[in-house]
Order: structure tokens, then sequence, then C-alpha cells
């Protein structure tokens, strides 16, 4: 079976994660999809960052939260990865949409943070990646069903998948409409427990393992049926 490989936060092994950068990289690579951590700014401005604060992979300080997009903007995202890259910003949702928009990758934003997404902030990003061709190409990944159901109130259509970390988690599954669902777990969790993977694929659940760098993982993810990895490694490098 051949894998389909999605780039955990771009290609992150090569370029600094989150960024256009390594969002170029990865379609360069062959990638089939990238998945991206998306927050709000002050402004309520969708923004491409993993951690709620700002210390680990920008120059600036303090809460995502608590910055708008003008502050954001002038922040360098690059350097600390390598200084090659400085000058990376934060990119904005919609910078990734243009970025995405003349290839044929798909897209998995994950939502981070479900306390600061307002029922406005949600109904405007599930008009945006409702129009085409996101409606078609995104998977919107969350650890929080709860926020994942507020979503499923303003888009039947959009697919949402839930993340899992443990076999705690992978009950919650069964509270939620299979219809244009999928769920992202981790790999070990599948490998420990393949029954997992036969079970969801008997009732046509797509099922995404996170996050594989070993190849020899891979291959047994591959022999239990699972088609699609979200990888920090781009195996072409």
């Amino acid at each position: 079976m051949t894998l389909e490989f999605i780039a955990h936060r771009g290609a992150s092994s090569l370029a600094p994660e989150n960024t256009l950068a390594a969002f170029r990289l990865a379609i360069s690579n062959g990638v089939t999809g990238i998945e991206f951590d998306l927050q709000l700014s002050a402004d309520d401005v969708p923004v491409v960052i993993h951690d709620a604060g700002l210390e680990r992979t920008t120059d600036g300080s303090g809460r995502v939260r608590d910055r708008d997009l003008a502050y954001l903007k002038q922040l360098d995202a690059g350097s600390w990865f390598d200084p090659k890259f400085v000058g990376q910003e934060i990119p904005t949702l919609q910078q990734v949409l243009e970025l995405a928009k003349d290839t044929t990758i798909d897209l998995y934003p994950e939502l981070k943070y479900a306390q600061f997404w307002s029922e406005n902030a949600l109904q405007n990003l599930v008009k945006i990646l409702s129009s085409p061709p996101w409606q078609k190409r995104t998977k919107i990944l969350a650890f929080d069903p709860d926020l994942l159901e507020r979503i499923r109130r303003y888009s039947q259509s959009l697919i949402l998948g839930l993340n899992i970390a443990n076999g705690d988690e992978f009950k919650k599954i069964s509270r939620y409409s299979r219809k244009n669902m999928i769920l992202s777990a981790h790999y070990s969790l599948l490998l420990q427990h393949p029954q997992i993977v036969t079970d969801l694929s008997e009732q046509g659940i797509e099922i995404i393992a996170w996050t594989v760098d070993n190849r020899e993982d891979m291959q047994q993810l591959a022999d239990l049926g699972v088609q699609k990895i979200i990888s920090n490694r781009i195996f072409s490098e």
C-alpha cells in the first residue's frame, strides 16, 4: 500500500515550522497535504502558529491571543531555526490559502485553544473554508470534540477530524456523526490497538496517523491499512 504523506507544520525538518517557507518546501517534495496550527490574534485574524506564547518560534513575547496582527506581522519567525530563514513571518490563514490555491494539496488546519474561538470567529472560518476549492480540500482537526461540534452547527459538509492520543479518547468518537468525519490518532495508539483501524475502516471512517517519522513504523501502519500519515520528515529528501 502506498502511503500518503501530510507534512507536519510543513516541511518542519527542513524549514521553520508553520511558515510559508516550510509549506513551499513540503509542496516541492510532493506531499499530498499540509498540517498546520491555527489560532486567533487579538483582532480575531486566524494566524498559523502552534504555541500559545510567542517566545519559542519568534523574537516576540507574550500570548498570540493578546497581540494584534500588526504586532505579529513584524516578528521574525524563521531565524530561530536557521539564520537563512530570517524574516519569515507568522502567516495568516489567507496567505496559506493563497499559496495552496494553484496546487492539488489538501489542508489540515488544527484549531488550537478552543476557549478563544468565538461563535463569530467560527462562522467566519467556516465561510472561508466552505468556498471552492477549499470545501473538498480541507479537513479541520482539533483535540476538543466540543469545538468540532460547534463547527458542525455551521456546516454539515466540511470534513472534521478528531485528534486522539490515548485509548480512552477513542471512545469519544462514538458520540458523533460518521458523516464527513475522520479520525487523527497518535501512531503508537494504532500500533498498540490495531483493532481500532479495522473497526473504523468497517464504519467508513478515514484514519490518519500522527506524527510518524520512522520508516519501520510507517510500514507497520501501512500493513494495518492506514493510508495517510502526518510526518515531520520529507522522505524524498
